[in-house]
C-alpha cells in the first residue's frame, strides 16, 4: 500500500494492538516506511524519560504483548524524526460512557451495533472470569496483582448481582475511537490536551497521565462531555447513513434510530430481493468501533 502512496510523508499509521507487525516492516523497509508515514498514532503506555531525553514506552496491555517491538518503534521513530502521538489508557479513563451509551446502540437493530454491544459484553465477562482466578493460574495472563476484582468494579463503574456475583450496569470506554480521532488535527485540538516534547527538533504527543495525588484529572480531555456528544452524534449517524445507503430515504431521513430493521428488510423484500452488504460488518470493524 505504502509503495502505492504518491506523496511523501503523507500517511498517518493507526496501531490498536500490539506493535511487532510495524517492528518487522520498520526493519525490513525502512527506508519506504520513513518516505511515506507522516506520523505514527498507537493505543499504548509511554510518558516522557527526562534522564534519556526520549518518549520512552511503559507497562501496558499492548506494549507487553511485545516489549522488545514497542521499544524498537519508539526509539527508530525519534531517531528518524517521525512524529509519535501516543493515546494512553489514562485518556479513554477520563471519557467513560454511561450504560445508556450501549443501550443507545441495541436500539438501533443496526447488525454492527448489536455486534459491538456483544463483543463489549463478552470481553467484559471474560475479563470477570480472568479476575475470579487465582493470582498464580494461567488464566490472568495479562493481568498484573493489581488487577483485581475491586478494581474491575471501580474502574468500570459496576455494580454486582449479589445474587449472582456478575457484574452488571457497566461504564464503556471507546478507547480505539479516541486513537482514530487524533489523526483528524481539528479534533485533536479541539477536544485533548496532550503533553508535546520536542525531541530532535520532531514533536511527539502523549495524551492522558495518571490522576494526580491530589485528585486532579490529567486525561488529556478537554471536555468530556462534549467529547462523549460528539463521538455519540458520529455514531448515530454513522448507523444511519449505512441504513440509508442499504435501505433507503425510508429509514435515514424519516425512521428512528430506534425503527426495528425487521421492518426495513420486509419493505425491502418485497420484490424477493435484499441487498444488505453495507449492513455488516466483521468483528474487527466491530472491536476498531469499539
Amino acid at each position: 500500500i505504502l509503495i502505492e502512496v504518491e506523496d511523501p510523508k503523507s500517511v498517518k499509521l493507526v496501531c490498536l494492538s500490539s506493535l511487532k507487525d510495524v517492528s518487522n516492516f520498520m526493519k525490513q523497509e525502512s527506508d519506504l516506511f520513513c518516505s511515506k508515514i507522516r506520523e505514527v498514532l498507537i493505543m499504548g503506555s509511554a510518558e516522557y524519560s527526562e534522564e534519556k531525553q526520549r518518549i520512552m514506552p511503559f507497562s501496558g496491555y499492548n506494549t507487553n504483548l511485545d516489549w522488545e517491538s514497542a521499544n524498537f518503534v519508539y526509539r527508530e521513530c525519534q531517531e528518524r524524526s517521525i512524529p509519535t502521538s501516543t493515546v494512553t489508557r489514562h485518556a479513554a479513563h477520563g471519557c467513560p460512557f454511561p450504560p445508556s451509551f450501549m443501550k443507545m446502540l441495541q436500539d438501533t437493530h443496526h447488525l454492527l451495533a448489536i455486534e459491538v454491544r456483544s463483543v463489549h459484553v463478552t470481553e467484559m465477562d471474560k475479563l470477570w472470569a480472568k479476575l475470579k482466578s487465582h493470582r498464580d493460574t494461567p488464566e490472568r495472563q495479562g493481568l498484573t496483582p493489581t488487577n483485581d476484582c475491586e478494581s474491575f468494579l471501580n474502574f468500570f463503574r459496576l455494580q454486582v448481582c449479589d445474587s449472582c456475583n456478575q457484574w452488571k450496569n457497566s461504564s464503556s470506554y471507546i478507547y480505539g475511537s479516541l486513537v482514530f480521532l487524533h489523526c483528524v488535527d481539528a479534533y485533536r485540538e479541539m477536544h485533548f490536551s496532550p503533553k508535546c516534547h520536542l525531541v530532535k527538533g520532531v514533536l511527539h504527543r502523549v495524551t492522558g497521565e495518571p490522576t494526580a495525588e491530589d485528585g486532579s484529572d490529567r486525561s488529556g480531555i478537554a471536555n468530556r462531555e462534549k467529547l462523549r456528544v460528539e463521538i455519540q452524534r458520529m455514531i448515530q449517524q454513522g448507523l444511519s447513513l449505512s441504513l440509508t445507503a442499504s435501505f433507503g430515504d425510508a429509514y435515514g431521513r424519516k425512521g428512528s434510530h430506534t425503527k426495528s430493521l425487521s421492518n426495513i428488510v420486509e419493505m425491502k423484500t418485497k420484490g424477493n430481493q435484499i441487498d444488505g452488504s453495507n449492513v455488516y460488518s466483521n468483528n474487527n470493524d466491530a472491536k476498531a468501533m469499539k
